[in-house]
């Protein structure tokens, strides 16, 4: 068996050997084992690895023996030159190459003509090829001791110049000085780590003189031209008392937006490093002090990845949103509407002050666009519309008419009825509709019913009724009214039924002596109990008597939560949230907007003393309401939005019973929460995708596995639910795809199959 010596002086051996440490036992211990090898006839190379030239001199007899194989010395200049294809300056030693660690990377080919350059990208890729700063920074960051002798040479220096310079667009002057301080420093981490603190000071510095905040801050001890260089992250392990200085910082300029010296908008610009300490003390100075929140506050910290900046951002979006803009479609203010709730939800749940500004921006938008509202599908109308819809088609039709059911609360309804579309197999939609104006019961209720204004209606609820859907009601009773409040025995579906509406008063009069809007909520979800038992027994009618049938469940306004009692001169007769003049013309201030007879505030005022909660007004909350459709059979599905693709028809398989197809979405609206799902039990896979903006595609790899193996071309149904303008929609859609044969080896009857041809 063949024996090689290897003079590893420089420790760069990596394949296999045996080794000799430089002892008397472990010399005498390789030697026997040496002559073994050389007894066996096995034409396996032994190496036999020595890092000294003493113990070379122990093992050098054995040169020129049978078996024993010429010695090699392993230089590491010689090696690097080999490896990479490169001829190797004079001034770059055997040590160097190792202190750079050249021989650990893999075998490449160097992609630049320039010596310097290959060798600055086998120290770091990034040093010389990466196309920003901070992945430069990175690099840099690994490098050792060896690095700055490697910038001693005045070539390598240049190249590295030129790179940030012509590359990275750092002046020249900057990466001059950055070279210079960097070599003369002895230490990267240590250099890095100081440069790195002094541009977050440099930044305070300018932060607190523009702010004229009086805050005492360490001299600064780098060259001024340094701090232009783009910033150098810094953890908050290393920040270490830096975290506390720009805490101070925070609570100084914190003061100022209080005593309304600076802008709240102005916090936004402290903050630079992703420090969860410092996310600590923002989020207690913003549950203490709601009113330092601003949109560019909550913009900058969602640009943050820890848990602590995630937490914050969240709550930053719960306190604060956005105005409507004066030109916003229907579909935009209902999207804008969303978010809205959320935020509102979380303000009146805290007790918060909310910024009236914001629902002041839809007031606004409201009271200009009427035309537009009234073209849409969104308009109260659309209530009458479909029950006249399900009516022409032989439904039984049942509306629920939740007296002030805000499309703010609906979120809790909807919790309970969703396991009903198990239960009962019924399909679930909802909309977010305009309620008529001024939001009063008076007003609404049966305008929304009927599709009628309540002036040109009958006072008899059942008489309105009846004129508007005469043609659908030839039996007396045909139309049949229930009330939440008193147990009737017309409260069940027949053979006759044709329209059933259901008042339920209870939300609203609790509503009026309701103290917190925790509360309101919490008397809403015995009603939403209420009405899913309700829901079920009537479906279980229907089913008895063959029938398909539909649920409306709608709202004549919505409610809010007032800050402030008005004090001032009454402009007619006084109601919670209103006045009723007796004129139409009436001189009102700017703060203020008349309707008809009706003069409404703009601002969340309560005009009697005990209205806490209250409607009649024209924030969000109590002008859209919820249009809930519940239905035995699913309806026609509406124009859909959302176009669903095939890149190609090939699945993939990525393990076994596990495919891959990647599909193209593509969407004429912003859409939300989008989910694709495969609709077949052979089938289970879903992806979901978060948004999707108006005319924009997004590819899509929908993953999925079955139980059995799948060859061929295969139908395949998919569903995809989104959300849009406020409602949830649905598209089906079938596509075709082709599974390719197994790679497993073919059986004997797939081989005689194939035989035959």
């Amino acid at each position: 068996m063949p024996v090689q010596l290897i003079l590893d002086y420089f420790g760069v051996d990596a394949d296999d050997a045996l080794c000799v440490e430089p002892s008397e036992p472990s010399i005498a211990a390789v030697t026997r084992q040496i002559h073994q090898y050389l007894r066996e006839q096995s034409p396996v190379l032994h190496r036999v690895r020595l890092t000294s030239q003493a113990l070379y001199h122990r093992f050098e007899h054995l040169e020129g023996l049978d078996g024993v194989l010429k010695t090699q010395t392993l230089i590491p200049r010689a090696l690097v030159a080999e490896k990479f294809k490169l001829t190797l300056p004079d001034w770059l030693t055997n040590e160097t190459c190792v202190a750079l660690g050249l021989l650990k990377n893999p075998s490449i080919k160097v992609p630049f003509e320039a010596f310097e350059r290959n060798l600055l990208y086998l120290c770091g890729a990034d040093l010389i090829s990466g196309q920003s700063f901070q992945a430069f920074a990175d690099a840099l960051k690994n490098q050792g001791v060896a690095f700055l002798l490697l910038l001693e040479s005045e070539p390598i220096k240049q190249t590295l110049v030129d790179h940030l310079e012509f590359d990275l667009n750092i002046e020249h002057e900057i990466a001059q000085c950055f070279i210079a301080e960097l070599v003369a420093s002895g230490d990267i981490s240590v250099f890095v780590k100081k440069l790195a603190h002094q541009q977050h000071l440099s930044y305070l510095r300018r932060f607190t003189s523009y702010h004229q905040l009086e805050i005492a801050l360490p001299a600064q001890a780098l060259p001024s031209l340094l701090l232009g260089l783009p910033l150098f992250c810094l953890d908050d392990t290393s920040a270490n008392s830096l975290v506390e200085t720009f805490s101070l910082v925070l609570n100084a300029a914190v003061r100022k937006v209080l005593a309304y010296d600076i802008p709240a908008e102005a916090l936004a610009d402290l903050f630079i490093a992703d420090w969860p300490e410092l996310w600590t003390e923002t989020t207690d100075s913003v549950e203490s002090h709601p009113e330092i929140v601003s949109d560019a506050l909550a913009q900058k910290v969602a640009t943050f990845s820890s848990p602590e900046a995630s937490l914050l951002a969240k709550k930053l979006k719960q306190a604060s949103y956005p105005l409507l803009a004066n030109s916003a479609s229907v579909e935009e203010v209902l999207a804008w509407s969303e978010g809205y709730f959320e935020y509102c939800r979380h303000a009146f749940s805290y007790k918060q002050t909310l910024d009236e500004t914001i629902n002041g921006s839809f007031a606004d938008w409201l009271l200009t666009q009427n035309a537009r509202i009234s073209r849409s599908e969104s308009y109260w109308l659309y209530c009458s519309q479909q029950i006249t819809k399900f009516l022409n088609t032989d439904y039984a039709v049942v509306v629920i008419m939740v007296d002030a059911l805000s499309a703010l609360n609906r979120d809790v309804l909807l919790a309970e009825l969703e396991s009903l579309t198990q239960q009962e197999q019924l399909a679930l939609a909802s909309e977010t509709l305009f309620a008529p104006l001024p939001t009063l019961t008076e007003v609404g209720k049966m305008a929304v019913l009927t599709g009628k204004p309540a002036n040109q209606l009958p006072n008899d609820q059942e008489t309105a009724l009846r004129e508007t859907y005469q043609a659908f009601l030839p039996e007396p009773h045909s139309l049949k009214v229930g009330r939440s409040w008193r147990e009737s025995k017309n409260e069940i579906l027949d053979a006759q039924t044709k329209l059933f509406v259901i008042f339920e008063n209870e939300l609203d009069e609790r509503l009026h002596d309701c103290v917190s809007f925790e509360k309101h909520r919490g008397d809403l979800k015995p009603i939403s109990h209420r009405i899913k038992s309700k829901i079920k027994t009537l479906v279980k009618d229907a089913q008895q008597l063959g029938r398909d049938i539909v649920f409306f469940i709608t709202a004549d306004h919505g409610m809010t939560v007032t800050q402030a009692f008005y004090e001032g001169v009454p402009f007619g007769d006084i109601k919670e949230r209103c006045f009723k003049s007796k004129v139409t013309n009436t001189e009102i201030p700017a703060s203020f907007v008349q309707i008809d007879r009706y003069v409404i505030p703009k601002q969340r005022w309560r005009l009697t003393t005990d209205g806490h909660l209250a409607h009649g007004g024209l924030t969000p909350e109590e002008v859209l309401i919820p249009f809930i459709t519940l239905t035995t059979k699913t309806p026609e599905l509406p124009e859909t939005h959302l176009e669903v693709s095939l890149e190609n028809n090939q699945a993939r398989r990525i393990d076994d019973k596990h495919w891959q197809i990647d599909l193209v979405l593509t969407s004429s609206v912003t859409a939300s929460d989008i989910c694709i799902k495969i609709n077949d039990s052979v089938f289970s896979g879903a992806e979901t995708v978060d948004s999707l903006r108006v005319n924009k595609s997004q590819k899509v790899a929908l993953r999925f596995n079955c139980s059995n193996g799948q060859e061929g071309l295969i139908r395949i149904e998919l569903v995809i639910s989104y959300h849009h303008s406020g409602a949830n929609e649905q598209l089906i859609k079938f596509i075709d795809v082709n599974f390719p044969a197994s790679l497993l080896k073919k059986d004997g009857g797939v081989q005689s199959f194939e035989g035959m041809f």
